[in-house]
């Protein structure tokens, strides 16, 4: 028995020994670098130096930087107020990659000034932790991105819907959803009913003579009522008129074949236009304001395209300042020679640009084209690369990069693959260089995207789909450089993402971007409504003074903004009465939230800066000086950084308290000291009864020494008190 139990024993100790080895290893694994004082002359050169676990300990110092934190690490300033990393003016100061990432100790400044750059970026990232630092002088003082969660519905099953429109129809801040039935030829109007939480089919319009393709509004008649045109498969452009008795009988425009349409002011007359595009040709309907139109056929000049006017031009094109001159040009991938379903024909594909050069004494436009004809198959001659590119039909061209210029994403049906074409000025013309987003498609299929900011970070998002080609949808998130995040959403079945079928909009008046698209599954199988949902990070963000950033924060799901009654952050749009901050009860903490962004707020907003109030002896930190003063030992030092305090201040210990505030007492009294050997140093008060009450009761009170004290707006300065 005693071998037995001995065996046990010794077989538990080697298992317990494993164990022990195996934590040893694991603990010796997690390093320490050093930044500064010898060690690594930049905070990025110690990053791609670690492993995950590390941490990175920052010597004082300023570090010019731009930094990437792409491993699980802990990021360590020696002093936020001494550790500066400075962006320069340029990006973002600080961008993490990572999972479970801590940054503290940082005074964090100066990132670029385009509407997306930030002193601190959390791309895509959870369980990071932001405590104890200087955000100040940013564009965005920290900004936290994230993949969104979707709650999807599906109506209309069975039907046939190739166009959807979202658009406030009611006025009343809400988009209703447009939906274009091709099995009923009616556009139906969807809406989200906000108390029942649940959708409704609010009406619909007449029948139209065909298939609808396309959808768009505008109060064309200027009643102050939406009304909505269609593009017809094989009958042209339609319009309805919203009237008090309903809608109208549709009106139609022209008869060639409609595929997409789109509303805008294109001469700047401020009236509504109609552009649209039909196979074989272009057409403007210029908006006299009365609900008719001036019809602008072929408006670009290439009916029939050259050289062979005997062969068609089309392709699908956008609405967007192509040269930054205010006017509205257009946009898109270009095929010239032939109907594309004829294989015999001559194709030519080509990314052109077609400039608004102002109106006429007609009040058309006089446009002009870009001489820039890139990335295009050209038969016969030597341009091109050989592609055979498809844009959006909409909202497919934007500043995807944030350079000024205007870019578009087209399928390239020759490769199978996404490319972002990039806009840059070639000396006196526009002209695009290619960057592939996404070539891990299957052979021989066509996809169709769009253009929209789907998780609200100010940077355009592409989302593409396959319909009958392929399931699933994809959602490339922008980064406003260039850069794409893919979200690769599997689904049994597809969706239309292109710009006449592909809906945007906030459908249940949450302020998250939702969408809807005609779904394929089988066949045509109606539409589907896809609605953000809150999505749970868990990044917390607490202890950190934001201070002057031109946004201070921003998140696009959900974060924790405080560390409970313990405190958040420090706001400096958020720290007096004049900004809605109040402290009724003088704990240090605005009694009323500090709104950040979309369901994102800090409970616990601090009334100064976090860290202005410190015991020196303990280097414990106190959100009040009254706290300070209740949890200090006798001879402690209390050291109060600049700012304002609206407390009123008694000092019962024998302490010292220096620094360089201001005490606002709010008419009451500033200070009162009612203990002996007190020091108090460099302390203006203001709006007291009394600035400094010392209370000497029985005459016991000695050694107060009060150096270079400054009040004003009160009544009393300095009163000693015998009693």
């Amino acid at each position: 028995m005693r071998s037995k139990m001995n065996k046990i024993f010794l077989e538990g100790l080697l298992v317990l020994g494993m164990v022990f080895f195996v934590a040893m290893m694991t603990e010796s694994h997690a390093a320490i670098l050093y930044v500064g004082d010898g060690g690594y002359t930049s905070i990025q050169d110690a990053i791609n130096a670690a492993n995950d676990g590390d941490t990175i300990f920052v010597y004082s110092g300023i570090y010019p930087e731009n930094v990437i934190v792409n491993k699980t690490i802990n990021l360590v300033g020696e002093d936020k107020y001494s550790t500066i990393i400075d962006g320069n003016n340029s990006g973002d100061v600080i961008t993490v990659t990572a999972d479970n990432v801590s940054i503290s100790g940082f005074s964090i400044i100066n990132s670029g000034k385009n509407k997306t750059d930030a002193g601190i970026k959390l791309l895509f990232v959870k369980n990071c932790t932001i405590k104890e630092n200087n955000i100040l002088n940013n564009n965005r003082g920290i900004m936290i991105i994230s993949m969104p969660q979707w709650k999807t519905h599906a109506f209309g099953p069975g039907n046939h819907y190739t166009a959807l429109h979202a658009y406030d129809l009611d006025g009343d801040g809400i988009d209703e959803l447009l939906a274009g039935n091709r099995s009923t030829d009616r556009v139906e109007i969807w809406s989200f009913n906000i108390s029942a939480q649940n959708w409704q089919l609010a009406g619909c319009t007449p029948q139209f003579p065909n298939d609808i393709h396309g959808i768009t509004v505008g109060d064309y008649d200027e009643d102050g009522d939406i009304d909505i045109a269609t593009a017809l498969r094989f009958s042209g452009i339609y319009v309805v008129f919203n009237q008090s008795s309903g809608w109208s009988s549709p009106t139609g425009l022209d008869s060639v074949y409609g595929a997409a349409v789109t509303t805008s002011d294109l001469n700047g007359d401020g009236h509504q236009d109609i552009f649209a595009y039909q196979d074989g040709q272009m057409h403007i309907f210029y908006g006299k304001g009365d609900g008719t139109f001036n019809k602008d056929r072929n408006p670009i000049g290439l009916d029939g395209g050259t050289p062979n006017p005997s062969m068609p031009a089309w392709g699908p094109l956008s609405i967007v300042d192509l040269d930054g001159d205010g006017d509205l040009d257009l946009m898109g991938t270009w095929m010239q020679g032939g109907w594309w379903y004829y294989p015999g024909d001559r194709h030519d594909y080509f990314v052109r640009g077609f400039i608004n050069n102002g109106t006429g004494a007609s009040g058309k436009v006089k446009w002009g084209v870009n001489a820039s004809e890139v990335l295009g198959y050209f038969t016969g001659n030597s341009q091109g690369t050989g592609y055979s590119l498809a844009t959006s039909s909409r909202f497919g061209a934007d500043d995807i990069n944030n350079d000024g210029y205007i870019d578009t994403v087209a399928w390239n049906i020759t490769g199978n693959e996404l490319m972002l074409l990039q806009g840059f000025n070639d000396g006196s013309k526009l002209n695009w260089s290619e960057k592939v987003m996404d070539n891990e498609f299957p052979s021989s299929i066509w996809i169709s995207c769009r253009l929209g900011d789907i998780n609200g970070d100010g940077n355009i998002d592409v989302i593409a789909g396959g319909y009958s080609h392929l399931n699933g949808l994809r959602i490339y998130y922008g980064d406003g450089k260039g850069n794409f995040m893919r979200d690769n959403i599997t689904l049994d079945y597809g969706l239309y993402a292109d710009g006449r079928a592909c809906a945007i909009g906030d459908f249940n008046d949450d302020g998250l971007t939702d969408m809807a698209f005609p779904r394929y599954e089988s066949g045509h199988d109606g539409f589907e409504v896809w609605l953000q949902d809150y999505t749970p990070t868990n990044n917390s963000i607490y202890h950190n003074n934001f201070i002057n950033n031109t946004q201070q924060a921003f998140s696009s799901c959900g974060s924790s903004w405080d560390n409970g009654y313990y405190g958040g952050n420090y706001w400096s749009d958020f720290d007096s009465p004049a900004e809605k901050a109040y402290d009724n009860n003088s704990d240090g903490i605005a009694d009323s939230p500090y709104d950040i962004s979309i369901n994102n707020q800090d409970g616990y907003p601090l009334m100064n800066p976090y860290g202005s109030v410190e015991n020196i002896n303990t280097g414990e930190i106190f959100l009040t000086i009254q706290d300070a003063i209740n949890a200090a030992t006798p001879g402690d030092t209390i050291k109060i950084y600049e700012g304002v305090y609206r407390e009123n201040v008694v000092v019962n210990k024998s302490l010292s308290i220096i620094g360089d505030p201001v005490i606002d007492a709010n008419g009451g009294i500033g200070m009162l000291i009612t203990a002996s050997n007190v020091l108090v140093e460099n302390i203006t008060f203001t709006n007291a009864s009394t600035g400094i009450l010392i209370y000497n009761v029985s005459f016991a009170i000695s050694n107060i020494t009060l150096l270079n004290i400054t009040t004003y707006q009160g009544n009393n300065g300095i009163v000693v008190m015998n009693a």
